[in-house]
């Protein structure tokens, strides 16, 4: 008697099997998702870039090859400050009322610096008006125009 035929297990998560491009991952410092896309290239080989982070970019012969070195630079590439400011992104989106007022200065405050470019620092500022750091007037000697006069 012939068997009948076998129905293919159905994976709960798609997303983790071998052969999918886009994979999720969750950064082990932060519980951030980060996404590698992973895509064949006319080569034979593998190019892998975080979805996130588009401009970090690994290659190599195998798929999981090419996403383990993608995930290696991306861990290793984050600066600390980058991982807070993250960290804290991810906190106003999830669960506003959480935030504290100090996250909410850096959020503010990495806004500002995206929409205008650089900062200057406060005490070349205040020099430029006359005062110290301490925010007392600066003695008038110390006061000097950069105008012709």
């Amino acid at each position: 008697m012939p068997r009948p035929p076998r129905k293919a297990p159905e994976w709960p998560f798609p997303s983790v099997l071998p052969g999918q491009p886009v994979k999720p991952w969750a950064d082990p410092d932060t519980g951030l998702p980060v996404h590698t896309v992973a895509l064949r290239q006319p080569d034979g080989g593998w190019l892998a870039f975080i979805a996130e982070w588009p401009e970090m970019r690994a290659t190599a012969r195998r798929q999981a090859a090419a996403e383990r070195r993608v995930l290696r630079l991306y861990a290793r590439s984050q600066p600390r400050e980058w991982l807070r400011h993250a960290r804290v992104q991810w906190k106003a989106r999830h669960d506003p009322d959480s935030v504290t007022e100090d996250e909410l200065d850096l959020m503010l405050i990495e806004l500002a610096k995206r929409e205008k470019g650089p900062w200057v620092p406060a005490e070349k500022v205040l020099k430029r008006f006359g005062y110290g750091p301490d925010g007392k007037p600066l003695p008038k000697a110390d006061r000097r125009r950069k105008s012709g006069r």
